[in-house]
Order: C-alpha cells, then structure tokens, then sequence
C-alpha cells in the first residue's frame, strides 16, 4: 500500500501508548504532499488501520480506553466527522487509537519487529 510508511509510523506510536488523533494527522502532514491533501491521507489511513483491525478507535474514560461500536466504514466517517468537527485541529479532543494484536502482527512484519517493544492495548 502506498501508505505502508504511515501506518507503521502510526503503529510503533502504538506500543507504547495510545495515539491520540493528533498524532495522526501530524504524521499524515509529514508523509503527504500536496496531492493528495493531508486530509486525504488520514481518511485513507484511518480506514485501512480500521478495516484491517490494526488499531481500534475510541475515546478515554474512566476505565480508560473505551473503543467506539460499530463496523470499519462507519468507525472511520465517524472519526473523520468528528475532526472535521474541529476544524482538522482537535488539540487533544478528539478520538484516540488503540494497537492491536494483529497491528502488532502487521507491524513486526513491516518493521522487523518494533512491534516487540510492549503490550498490545
């Protein structure tokens, strides 16, 4: 995928903390340009880390990360509506991102072995 960088990017982030959505679009600034915009990258990127179940999308609560309900397609409009909510500049709040076990499976595939650093979420 042409994204591969990204997603790796966005994954080793992962283990060792959740990612928050800023995070995900500072990378996406990083890895595009020009076209497609950096909006166009993070709708392509939090899709493929969704539909592939690499990383789960949420909030933080009181039992801490609450992952959000729903299939990958509705998941990611959410997520992209919700920062176009804040302009593309949520400053913290918005959704957060959680790895999973087969993004840490995707991750020691693409990144010889980052992924071993700490525990899935």
């Amino acid at each position: 995928m042409i994204y591969d960088d990204l997603i790796t990017d966005v994954l080793t982030a992962g283990t060792d903390d959740w990612v928050p959505a800023d995070q995900l679009l500072w990378t996406a600034r990083e890895h595009a340009s020009g076209e497609p915009t950096y909006t166009e990258v993070t709708r392509s990127v939090l899709h493929a880390l969704l539909s592939r179940n690499l990383m789960l999308v949420g909030g933080i609560g009181e039992s801490g990360f609450e992952p959000w309900e729903g299939d990958a397609d509705a998941l990611a409009e959410r997520a992209v509506h919700e920062l176009e909510s804040f302009g593309w500049n949520p400053q913290g709040g918005s959704f957060w991102l959680s790895l999973t076990e087969q993004g840490r499976s995707w991750l020691a595939e693409h990144d010889g072995g980052a992924a071993e650093n700490g525990p899935a979420k």
